[in-house]
């Protein structure tokens, strides 16, 4: 199983993230909120989407009675000449995925 934690942030507050797992979109994270989703066991790959940014994919292997905890996060600042300058430096990166813990029940 991961859990999926968007940090709470003033900053695209009201735009839904899409977490896809294996190239498939599987659920969408509200700011500050956190979801969980049962994965099979094996490799993995795991990437953040919104309308305008996408965090890198990770790959991820989940063993059985596995939990692992993924948080993500806006890495622009609050302007739209920051989400411009951006976008055009960097293409569409722009959000943070990390694996912050994975342990086993």
């Amino acid at each position: 199983m991961i859990k999926v934690k968007r940090l709470s942030d003033k900053i695209d507050y009201n735009i839904p993230y899409k977490v896809c797992i294996d190239g498939r979109v599987v659920m969408e994270l509200a700011n500050g909120e956190m979801r969980d989703y049962e994965t099979p066991e094996g490799e993995h790959t795991i990437k953040i989407e919104s309308d305008d940014f996408v965090s890198e994919e990770l790959k991820f292997t989940n063993y059985e009675g596995q939990i692992i905890e993924f948080e993500c996060k806006p890495e622009h600042s609050e302007s739209n000449f920051s989400k411009v300058a951006r976008k055009f430096l960097l293409g569409k990166l722009g959000i943070s995925l990390v694996k912050k813990n994975d342990f086993y029940l």
